[in-house]
């Protein structure tokens, strides 16, 4: 997160600038032996140690500005930036004398080299205080970071956590709420097909949707209207209503084919057996006809 990001660059900002105020103090500290060195190299006409002084007081000198820029340069608190403001003078001033007592003595001048040595003395105490409180204020301010980013991690921590938690939670919300839309209409649908198994075609199928299950449940409605409807022809068939009329749905609708194969047979047999109700009743007549003709014989007879 961008609170972490802050706390990791402002960590490695203090352990850069506690590790460049160090190394500033250890410069502070072998300047300090320069000048000495350069009344004993001049004492003893050693020219390659006074090329040495000359050379090490010149990289010592680079390398304290260097790493007085390198903690200027960091992000830092306002206090550290005032105390580095602070201890910039004295630093100059302390260089600068290192550098006028190694140039006397290097060129003979050894009383005017010894005479500044106290200035030079009290110079290097003062810059050492002005570099031991610029670290004091630079470890102070890399534990006050620690501290807070441990309660920013802890805090980081706890937030995702719940961040965690309320996602897993909404997943589970979100997975029973689609699994629930699924199974729901499939218990309707498995019911109603239960029901029909058993003969009662009086159900409804209400589930209405655009995806595969809307697709079923038309289905399912176009079954028990088609049911229904065979049902209905059935029923007045059983009540001797021979006209019905029969619309198979297609050319595979072999229950709708049978009624009408039905109907139709029993549209000849009642022809057939009206047929033969009119042939029996005119024989019968015919009869009745001969027994009168016979029984006025008889009577004639008589």
């Amino acid at each position: 997160t961008r609170h972490t990001k802050q706390y990791l660059d402002t960590i490695q900002a203090n352990m850069v600038a506690v590790r460049q105020s160090t190394l500033a103090d250890m410069r502070h500290g072998s300047i300090l032996g320069l000048p000495y060195r350069a009344l004993l190299a001049s004492e003893t006409r050693n020219a390659h140690e006074e090329q040495a002084v000359r050379t090490q007081l010149q990289e010592f000198t680079g390398k304290f500005h260097a790493h007085l820029d390198a903690v200027e340069a960091l992000p830092l608190h306002l206090d550290i930036q005032e105390a580095l403001a602070m201890v910039r003078p004295d630093v100059n001033q302390y260089l600068a004398k290192a550098d006028e007592l190694v140039s006397l003595a290097l060129n003979g001048q050894r009383q005017e080299a010894l005479a500044g040595i106290s200035d030079f003395l009290l110079m290097f105490e003062k810059v050492e205080t002005r570099l031991h409180r610029l670290a004091n204020l630079i470890e102070e301010e890399a534990e006050r970071t620690k501290t807070q980013g441990t309660a920013t991690l802890a805090s980081a921590r706890l937030t995702s956590l719940i961040t965690f938690f309320l996602t897993l939670l909404f997943a589970f919300l979100f997975s029973w709420r689609i699994a629930r839309g699924i199974t729901s209409p499939l218990i309707e649908m498995a019911t109603v097909a239960s029901q029909l198994a058993k003969g009662n075609i009086n159900q409804q199928v209400l589930h209405q949707s655009r995806d595969e299950l809307g697709v079923l449940a038309t289905a399912f409605r176009d079954l028990i209207a088609y049911i229904r409807n065979l049902a209905n022809s059935a029923t007045r068939i059983s009540q001797g209503d021979l006209q019905i009329q029969v619309s198979p749905y297609s050319e595979q609708d072999v229950l709708s084919l049978s009624f009408v194969e039905m109907v139709k047979d029993l549209r000849d047999m009642n022809n057939r057996m009206q047929q033969g109700a009119r042939t029996l009743a005119s024989s019968i007549e015919q009869m009745m006809v001969v027994i009168q003709q016979v029984a006025a014989s008889t009577t004639e007879t008589a």
